[in-house]
């Protein structure tokens, strides 16, 4: 037996044709999606892709989660512009009224959000956890991600979570140039404007968002007046690194009145 070790090592150490040839071949790069969503990949009202879930560019038919997305074209064809509005179109969402007092609806500037019974959702822009008022304006898409499965990465809750996406600069593309004007009840009027230039072809480009809106509300004394400016840029040095940036400033002027009913506590005193 000890003769036949030495042979039996000599076989072993004889490497097939198949392994010899797998072995020469180089290594394939492993290459993760970006951390950003392209939302000119949606078509019309169909988002194709998010971050939701999963914090990586993943298509929507491929995440075992319950996310809702409003596209663009979506949020301007309902004409809603802030949270208020785009929840009344969301599946098990809404504003949460649980303040009976209705000073934290008026103090967040009415983004106190119920999902799935759970008050209190979390709120983000862009992922990063915010408490201000997102306008139409400044952002290309809304989300709403429903059940406990929000909270494994990131920022989140026991009933979900409300996402909203900012416009970035566009790299790669034409000119952008639009105004949007709109004239409502209650001496609504609005004005958005959208302005993206490409200033070195395929390096940077920034982007312009401006806001003006004037409106009335169905009560007496109650006004709204908003001026806002974004502005997005991005650069990129290299066929892989892409910087951005986003700033936005807007100033609100308004009187609100508080969202609770009207109630009387002295008819009881009498009645006693």
């Amino acid at each position: 037996s000890v003769l036949l070790l030495p042979m039996a090592a000599l076989a072993q150490s004889v490497p097939s044709p198949a392994l010899a040839a797998a072995s020469a071949e180089p290594k394939a790069t492993v290459t993760l999606s970006p951390f950003e969503v392209r939302t000119e990949k949606d078509q019309g009202y169909a988002a194709s892709n998010t971050l939701s879930g999963t914090r990586l560019n993943s298509s929507l038919a491929n995440i075992p989660a319950s996310i809702q997305v409003l596209t663009k074209e979506l949020i301007l064809d309902l004409n809603v512009t802030d949270y208020e509005g785009y929840l009344n179109f969301a599946t098990n969402a809404g504003r949460d009224f649980s303040d009976v007092t209705g000073l934290a609806s008026v103090q967040q500037g009415n983004n106190q959000i119920r999902i799935r019974g759970f008050t209190g959702a979390a709120q983000t822009r862009d992922y990063f956890q915010s408490i201000t008022r997102s306008d139409r304006f400044s952002i290309d898409r809304f989300e709403v991600s429903r059940g406990p499965n929000s909270i494994l990465f990131g920022i989140g809750g026991p009933g979900g979570v409300v996402n909203a996406g900012s416009k970035f600069a566009l790299l790669g593309s034409k000119q952008r140039d639009e105004v949007r004007a709109t004239v409502g009840s209650w001496d609504n009027r609005r004005v958005e404007a959208d302005f993206n230039r490409e200033l070195v072809r395929g390096k940077f480009a920034v982007r312009l968002n401006g806001l003006f809106e004037d409106k009335e509300g169905w009560r007496d004394f109650e006004f709204e007046k908003r001026k806002g400016i974004a502005v997005a840029t991005a650069w990129q040095p290299g066929r892989t690194t892409r910087l951005r940036t986003n700033y936005e400033y807007v100033d609100t002027r308004q009187l609100q009145a508080m969202p609770f009913p009207v109630s009387d506590f002295s008819d009881a005193w009498v009645r006693a």
